[in-house]
């Protein structure tokens, strides 16, 4: 059992929405693809994968283990926590933490992952994502915490 996502509507946190990621899950990590990216998110990168294989925009080994972590946390009603650390052509080095959860569509009957992410810290040699993309992305840390899952006693069946 995971939340269903009417009970976690983007629309309703206006101030986490423009750094959130909803992934629509599939059955296979290759199957994770960007629903909705939040325009931080868009600026920061320099670029909208919406609509995107998640796999296939973050690229090699990375990109296939970030979608199976995605995928992971779906499967097994798990939230995940995990720091990735982004370096652009620069050099410069962020550190970004993402906090994801899984959540179900019940209109479309899919299942989802909604995460967040901040700025743990931002290279200040960098000014512009354009300029100075993203090259390579790599996790420092990752934790899967469990959910709980049991109803609110106090909110109607």
């Amino acid at each position: 059992r995971v939340p269903a996502r009417s009970r976690l509507d983007p629309v309703d946190m206006p101030r986490l929405l423009p750094q959130m990621i909803v992934y629509d899950v599939g059955d296979a990590a290759e199957d994770v693809v960007f629903r909705l990216v939040g325009t931080g998110i868009t600026r920061r990168w320099g670029f909208d994968p919406t609509g995107r294989a998640c796999a296939r925009v973050l690229g090699g080994e990375d990109g296939r283990d970030f979608a199976a972590a995605i995928l992971r946390a779906a499967r097994d009603s798990a939230g995940l926590r995990m720091v990735r650390r982004h370096e652009r052509a620069s050099g410069a080095v962020d550190e970004i933490e993402v906090c994801a959860l899984p959540v179900w569509h019940e209109v479309r009957g899919v299942a989802q992952v909604m995460s967040v992410s901040a700025p743990v810290r931002l290279d200040r040699r960098h000014t512009d994502a354009a300029s100075d993309p993203i090259v390579t992305r790599t996790p420092a840390t990752q934790h899967v915490f469990a959910l709980d899952t049991e109803p609110d006693e106090s909110e109607p069946a």
